[in-house]
């Protein structure tokens, strides 16, 4: 939902825009993948130097100089990632030329329940419009993978 103000507490929906999206949390996301993985077959805080991948699966070389071979090769190492840097040369980071700001709260903390309760009822995502910028909110569930209301979190997005 698109969001302008109106004076009223709430504001007037702009417009509905369908996003066939399902929101996770990353926390529980993680630790659900991670719980697929064998502690021996996963190296975490271990510089990744150099990886190639072919028919057996993918030889990581990590900085201390070691190499090991696995089935997969998961490159979750940010925005100047050398998994990508790789994998599509060409790419680049840039500057997008906005700033965003988030985190998350948790809804069952929430002074003022009518937006999350307005949004909820019709399963969205709520884009609030002004000049210089927009925020984002929406649920995700909450740390303990919970999704009924009151104990998912609001994750929150400011862009400007």
């Amino acid at each position: 939902m698109w969001i302008v103000a109106d004076g009223t507490p709430l504001g007037r929906v702009q417009w509905r825009q369908p996003a066939p999206v399902v929101a996770n949390n990353w926390g529980v996301l993680w630790r659900s993948l991670r719980a697929g993985v064998p502690d021996d077959r996963y190296n975490d805080d271990l510089p990744l130097a150099a990886f190639r991948a072919d028919g057996n699966g993918a030889t990581a070389r990590f900085a201390h100089g070691s190499s090991r071979l696995f089935d997969v090769l998961v490159g979750a190492d940010g925005c100047r990632s050398l998994v990508r840097s790789h994998l599509s040369a060409q790419t680049r980071p840039d500057n997008a030329g906005y700033v965003v700001c988030h985190g998350n709260y948790p809804e069952a903390r929430l002074a003022q329940r009518v937006p999350v309760d307005r949004t909820n009822a019709e399963r969205a995502w709520c884009t609030v419009c002004f000049d210089g910028g927009n925020p984002i909110t929406y649920v995700v569930p909450g740390v303990d993978g919970q999704s009924d209301p009151g104990h998912r979190r609001v994750n929150w997005l400011v862009f400007t």
